[in-house]
């Protein structure tokens, strides 16, 4: 069956009733252009605010924020000021300039000033020098503004004006409507970049497409795990002392809610044998994968010797998603142990999923009282046994944070969380800093000093 969700469906699920609100932020001279395309995109309801200056532009994009489900930019440095200034919680974007809305501009300054170099900001030094080959242009010119001028119109405004009074240029080529009026009023000969149909068009479905896999990320995702005893094994087999009992149920209650913690959700018992979790679509499909491979079944077999079904439901409301969870389950009963399946918001199926993950190492070799303080610390079985695999495999025990969270299958968040419990019990401690090739923060290397412990005598020289 299929597992993965098209942005097509991610649309239809957000534009199957009333459509998608889209506020629209334009210049004034370009509204009846794009109230014109958006005759072609039933699935957008656009909230149009306009401005004639580029402060007013940061004004009309707060009224919307709180209306629409998703912004449109007609101007790339409106956007960028906007991403700065205000705090865009919905799916946003500008429209991208293609190269026809060059080629189109270009054309236009050909017939008014032909044969002089030309100076251009907006469209990427790249894609303009590429257009410039393209269409032969060897003999003339070209200067194309550096991307860092492009948040301040009046050093965009500057730099062609330069290029004009040195001589180098005879005209100006720009995608920003407040510097093509500014050089106008200047003197400056110039053509306003402006986006084609298909710009608008084109940009305007993806951010739609953006909306449905927002709506997705953020739906509620309920499961239910059915816990039982293998086929082989008499239903008593665990039975023994009450302490004994209690004990083992108590273990299997941390490994799930490890489970739940990773997904950074809430866990509770249902009855004897069943388990509920609830978490979001976002960190559910990041750490399994893509809903492709759940992890839990292998572990309940080999740990407590138990069959595992589990059965996902995904929803807007957390009554539809209950709802569709138990519909998941049915699915799994029906196709045997140790299996898991999904059904979607639109009742799709998904499944069997992959249950199934690395090797684990047989605890019992670890003296019981470091395991009581790693327990101590947040450190759950699971979490140990991939650990002391990967130690005993590499022989290191230095990891970064981005490192142990790919390593256990838990989001950055939560292994920063476990990390810091684990340096307050002297568990960790940071020994160096990693860092990047290029730009970015520094990350901290810590080591986790009672895997060294636990590992002495099983790493190999």
């Amino acid at each position: 069956m299929d597992t993965n969700v098209s942005d097509r469906t991610a649309t239809a699920v957000v534009s199957s009733n009333a459509g998608v609100k889209v506020g629209i932020v334009c210049h004034e001279t370009v509204l009846s252009n794009l109230q014109t395309v958006l005759r072609s995109v039933p699935a957008a309801v656009p909230l149009f605010q306009t401005y004639r200056h580029r402060d007013q532009a940061l004004e009309a994009a707060d009224k919307l924020a709180g209306k629409a489900e998703a912004l449109l930019f007609s101007e790339p440095d409106v956007y960028r000021e906007a991403e700065k200034h205000i705090a865009l919680h919905i799916p946003s974007d500008c429209v991208s300039l293609s190269g026809t809305s060059f080629i189109r501009a270009l054309y236009k300054a050909e017939r008014k000033f032909a044969g002089t170099g030309l100076s251009v900001d907006t469209v990427t030094k790249r894609q303009a020098e590429q257009i410039w080959t393209e269409l032969g242009e060897y003999s003339r010119p070209l200067y194309c503004c550096d991307e860092e001028l492009l948040a301040d119109p009046f050093k965009v405004m500057e730099f062609h004006r330069y290029l004009l009074a040195q001589g180098k240029t005879g005209m100006a080529l720009t995608g920003m409507r407040q510097v093509a009026d500014e050089l106008t009023r200047h003197g400056v000969p110039n053509e306003w970049i402006s986006p084609s149909d298909q710009d608008v068009a084109g940009s305007l479905n993806n951010l739609i497409a953006a909306v449905g896999r927002h709506y997705q990320q953020s739906q509620v995702v309920i499961g239910i795990v059915r816990l039982e005893p293998q086929a082989h094994e008499p239903a008593n087999a665990s039975a023994g002392s009450a302490p004994g009992v209690t004990g083992r149920e108590h273990d299997i209650r941390r490994l799930l809610v490890s489970f739940a913690d990773s997904l950074e959700g809430e866990f509770t018992q249902l009855n004897n044998q069943e388990y509920m979790f609830v978490t979001l679509r976002r960190p559910f499909e990041k750490v399994t994968h893509g809903c492709r491979k759940i992890p839990l079944a292998k572990e309940m077999e080999q740990l407590f010797g138990l069959s595992l079904n589990i059965g996902i439901g995904f929803g807007f409301s957390a009554r539809h998603a209950g709802a569709h969870a138990r519909m998941a389950l049915t699915h799994s009963l029906q196709a045997g142990s140790g299996t898991g399946f999904i059904v979607r918001e639109d009742r799709g199926v998904m499944g069997p999923l992959e249950m199934t993950e690395p090797p684990k190492l047989d605890l019992t070799l670890i003296p019981p009282d470091r395991i009581r303080r790693a327990e101590r610390a947040g450190m759950s079985a699971a979490y140990l046994s991939k650990l002391m695999v990967d130690v005993i495999r590499s022989g290191e025990t230095r990891y970064t944070a981005d490192e142990l969270a790919e390593l256990l299958g838990v989001t950055l968040r939560t292994a920063h969380r476990l990390l810091v419990l684990w340096m307050d019990d002297k568990m960790a401690t940071i020994v160096g800093e990693q860092r990047p090739a290029g730009k970015g923060r520094p990350k901290q290397i810590f080591n986790l000093v009672f895997l060294a412990e636990m590992t002495k005598g099983m790493v190999s020289a």
